[in-house]
């Protein structure tokens, strides 16, 4: 799981290849979609539900997807950029993306 630290480091670097739009972003039962910009495209990126309960676990209280979303959407948003980088054209952030490796 991402820390503090970790979350101070992604706000000191820009998306290399995304940027957030942020426009609202619409829930669905299987998590949450939202937009970002490669240039002038619109590409589609998507939160899923076991991601957000995740989240969610860091705060007990936090019930509602969509506020988990835009508390976490800095952090999101930066996984999406990443995914999009490593080749996926519609990034979708899942629960093992929060994850920080050994």
């Amino acid at each position: 799981m991402h820390t503090q630290d970790d979350m101070a480091a992604i706000k000191g670097h820009a998306m290399r290849t995304l940027t957030a739009l942020g426009e609202p972003a619409q829930h669905f039962a299987g998590g949450i979609q939202f937009t970002m910009m490669d240039g002038p495209r619109r590409i589609i990126c998507w939160v899923n539900r076991e991601a957000l309960d995740r989240l969610k676990g860091r705060n007990p209280g936090e019930q509602d997807p969509m506020d988990c979303f835009e508390r976490h959407r800095l952090m999101i948003e930066h996984l999406a950029s990443q995914k999009y980088d490593a080749g996926e054209r519609s990034p979708i952030v899942m629960s093992f993306d929060f994850e920080t490796p050994r």
